[in-house]
């Protein structure tokens, strides 16, 4: 996306999808999708493993099973769902604000430990 406007302000919804009418309905690699969200593919993992990511699907594949056998292919990520769970993340309007809501989910023996 980069290259299509360089060195230009970021354009709008509406000239993205002029130019590219199927942008948010892409699929994107596990590695195309943690470079859009400035990740790595091993944190995007990680979110898939405890539930926490943003939605995806596995290809089916036949040639490729786990110990289970089930069908392990290939991770996908809509353009779409990645922003959507980046708009749904909790958001500061300053590290004041961070700070209080992190230290109410600390236990007191957690606090004690911060304070020495």
């Amino acid at each position: 996306m980069a290259t299509e406007f360089p060195n230009q302000p970021i354009p709008s919804f509406e000239e993205i999808l002029k130019r590219f009418p199927d942008y948010f309905e892409q699929a994107l690699t596990a590695k195309e999708a943690a470079a859009f969200m400035d990740s790595t593919p091993a944190a995007l993992a990680q979110m898939r493993s405890r539930g926490s990511g943003p939605k995806y699907r596995r290809l089916p594949t036949t040639t490729s099973v786990d110990k289970r056998h089930r069908p392990r292919g290939p991770i996908r990520y809509l353009r779409r769902h990645v922003i959507e769970w980046l708009y749904q993340q909790r958001q500061w309007s300053n590290t004041a604000e961070e700070v209080a809501w992190s230290s109410k989910r600390l236990t007191q023996s957690q606090k004690r430990l911060l304070r020495e």
